[in-house]
């Protein structure tokens, strides 16, 4: 009894083991192809990650209510890519920002003292970007849709 399930163990392992060696040489054949046939060599590719940053002053100018200028920041990263005889580039990236602002205004609704509220205004933009190239390297315009939430 223990030999003939011996014998069925090694039995599957030595079918399992053709599986195998099938998979592997397909996976194999498949790397082989992408990397020798996905890029053609005559075209540079350039990429490119940008790093942002930032520090801001921010106010709102209105008649409405007093405020007060508050300090603020922004961060951010972007992937770009330089497409070879085309005449855009295209970029993705992502910004965070925060700014802080004071306004005046009451603590209490009965009170009459005015004092600065202090407010906080957070913001992410995703943008997906086209670079018209206007000048090869230097000078783009910039096409494209930009997400931003407050």
């Amino acid at each position: 009894m223990k030999i003939q399930n011996l014998y069925y163990i090694w039995r599957f392992n030595i079918r399992s083991m053709k599986h195998k060696t099938h998979i592997l040489s397909i996976a194999f054949i498949i790397v082989f192809v992408v990397i020798s046939f996905s890029q053609p060599k005559g075209y540079d590719i350039t990429n490119g990650v940008g790093v942002t940053a930032a520090i801001s002053k921010f106010n709102i100018t209105t008649d409405n209510f007093t405020t007060e200028q508050g300090d603020g920041f922004l961060g951010g990263l972007t992937a770009t890519v330089d497409i070879p005889h085309r005449w855009y580039n295209m970029s993705f990236g992502m910004q965070l920002s925060e700014n802080n602002i004071n306004i005046s205004g009451r603590p209490l609704i009965l009170s009459s003292e005015e004092e600065f509220i202090k407010y906080k205004i957070f913001a992410a933009q995703i943008a997906l970007l086209g670079h018209i190239k206007l000048i090869q390297n230097y000078v783009t315009i910039d096409v494209g849709p930009m997400l931003q939430y407050n």
